[in-house]
């Protein structure tokens, strides 16, 4: 599936953001298990830096590695 302005070719589905240590670490994951970066890292002024993927499956996330402002905070669970 290519990104494709307007989202002409994305199907119903839930948007969301899995939060990162690492981007390049993750975004060689991605590539190194089948996956594709289908928007390359991009900055967020007082956000972080953000890439959206898709996997083998074409199930497409944002992902966002934070950079935490003053008076801000992150829960980060690990499984």
């Amino acid at each position: 599936m290519e990104f494709v302005e307007g989202g002409d070719q994305i199907p119903p589905n839930w948007f969301v953001y899995l939060s990162l240590a690492n981007m390049d670490e993750s975004q060689a994951k991605v590539n190194s298990n089948g996956g594709a970066v289908m928007k390359e890292p991009f900055h967020v002024d007082n956000m972080g830096t953000i890439a959206i993927v898709v996997n083998t499956v074409k199930a497409v996330v944002r992902a966002i590695a934070l950079e935490l402002q003053d008076g801000f905070s992150c829960n980060k669970h690990t499984h």
